[in-house]
């Protein structure tokens, strides 16, 4: 799954429309901003593209991000999440992945 998830974010990072294909249209859990460069999702709009590809429960996927080292990942390949919004719970914020001038895109 992981290789999966890195594949995406690499393909969102680089514009691919494959990676962009995914992104479900009107959907305010995930999206790219309006100024096309960084891909705004809540974990639920992660998990549904995630989900559609890969059989797994929401509570196995949160316990796979927080075990993981994606940003170190992201890192490599020129990217990194961040949070966008704040709302105090770790499943109600919302997070960007944005470009780095790093990795090797």
């Amino acid at each position: 799954m992981q290789t999966f998830l890195i594949s995406f974010f690499h393909g969102v990072l680089q514009q691919d429309n494959t990676a962009l294909s995914l992104i479900p249209k009107n959907d305010n859990s995930i999206y790219i901003d309006d100024s096309n460069t960084q891909l705004i999702f809540t974990i639920t709009g992660l998990h549904e593209i995630i989900r559609t590809n890969k059989n797994i429960s929401y509570k196995e996927f949160k316990k796979f991000l927080y075990s993981g080292s994606i940003n170190e990942k992201l890192n490599d390949i020129g990217g990194k999440i961040e949070i966008h919004t704040s709302n105090g719970k770790i499943d109600n914020n919302v997070y960007k992945l944005v470009k780095t001038n790093f990795g090797n895109t």
